[in-house]
């Protein structure tokens, strides 16, 4: 767990994430995440930990695309085309925003959900 930990705060560090943030590092839940990826704030001004919230959506994106492909899973989200990471972002903050009950969730599984719902498959 503790190395786990170090390659989170690694990661943080490597993404320009601040240096508060990189000691501390909180993800257990969709709530901490929305608290990353919440970029509120003067236009054009990146807040701590949006960085890593980008990497958080980047890298799970790349996964879900290599196990569709893979066939290893079924696709829960049909964007055409793919979203920037902006706009990626902005979709979950919205979704967390109207989904409170989701909080408590696991990240991975609140960003899936928010990206499920927003991005829909045909049926």
């Amino acid at each position: 767990m503790r190395s786990s930990g170090m390659l989170l705060a690694g990661i943080l560090c490597a993404l320009g994430g601040s240096q508060a943030l990189a000691e501390n590092p909180k993800l257990e839940t969709t709530a901490d995440l929305v608290e990353f990826c919440d970029t509120i704030g003067p236009v054009g001004e990146v807040r701590d930990g949006q960085n890593f919230c980008d990497g958080f959506i980047a890298g799970s994106g790349l996964l879900y695309l290599e196990l569709v492909r893979a066939g290893r899973m079924k696709k829960i989200a049909c964007a055409e085309p793919i979203p920037t990471l902006e706009q990626a972002r902005e979709a979950f903050v919205a979704w967390a925003g109207a989904n409170p009950d989701q909080m408590s969730t696991k990240p991975i599984d609140g960003l899936w959900r928010a990206m499920a719902e927003t991005y829909p498959c045909p049926k």
